[in-house]
């Protein structure tokens, strides 16, 4: 069970023994870089932007017949996202037919963070691949890769305080237990200095307050997950330095 209790400067995380985040796949992300696609095939749209992973998303099935006739592939699509983050329409630029339906079903589920210009959300499109793999006496395994925003400029970083709207937490999975700390039944608080950024991701991320046993370590990997509503001044979104602390418990 996790209960969060968020300050300004401080978000707690209560985890129990049960470890592991929601969006997970069935394998490893492809390692592919997800190109422009040709003028002919890209649809009169708003900018494309890199959105990165999706606030909310589950990975396509792996349709039945497809893995009895053993097809693989990837599905390459462009994602029209409108301003409040919700995917409208999926445009295929290529992949095996079996697969299509499946992807371009599963996507119309999918939302991201509201993506902003000037302040105010604005509907872009983004690309996404998601890749059907049968590895050789191996199950079956479905996985996907996005187009990964580059790290911003965070120009003046801000303590929250007044002026300052504090960032709100949309995205925050939890961290797993590591193997030797869950064998030696070992608990205790981690803290971290973390830099929200003004896109909302997570930068510059610290242990300031070690904990051990390869629990810090799993502490920055789940915090580099983490999403947020960005900090405003004056309106428009800043960076802003917070501190999260998270405490790994065991039932």
């Amino acid at each position: 069970m996790k209960i969060a209790q968020i300050a300004f400067f401080a978000l707690v995380i209560f985890m129990s023994g049960v470890a592991g985040s929601q969006e997970t796949s069935t394998s490893e992300p492809p390692q592919a870089v997800i190109g422009a696609a040709p003028q002919t095939q890209t649809p009169a749209s708003p900018q494309d932007v890199a959105l990165g992973e999706p606030l909310e998303w589950s990975l396509p099935k792996y349709p039945k017949q497809a893995r009895k006739l053993k097809r693989q592939g990837d599905v390459a699509l462009i994602l029209h996202v409108n301003e409040k983050g919700k995917v409208t329409e999926s445009f295929v630029l290529g992949g095996p037919a079996e697969l299509v339906e499946t992807v371009t079903d599963a996507v119309k589920k999918w939302s991201y963070v509201p993506f902003e210009v000037d302040g105010h959300p604005v509907p872009v499109t983004t690309k996404v691949l998601v890749r059907f793999s049968i590895p050789e006496n191996r199950h079956a395994s479905v996985a996907a890769a996005f187009e990964m925003p580059k790290e911003p400029v965070l120009g003046h970083i801000y303590r929250v305080g007044p002026g300052i709207t504090p960032p709100k937490p949309l995205k925050t999975p939890d961290p797993e237990y590591s193997q030797q700390a869950r064998k030696a039944r070992y608990q205790g608080l981690c803290t971290l200095e973390v830099v929200i950024g003004p896109d909302g991701r997570t930068y510059n991320i610290k242990v300031t307050r070690p904990l051990g046993e390869g629990l810090d370590e799993k502490a920055v990997e789940a915090v580099r997950k983490w999403q947020f509503v960005p900090a405003r001044k004056n309106g428009n979104p800043v960076a802003a330095a917070v501190t999260i602390q998270l405490e790994f418990h065991l039932q």
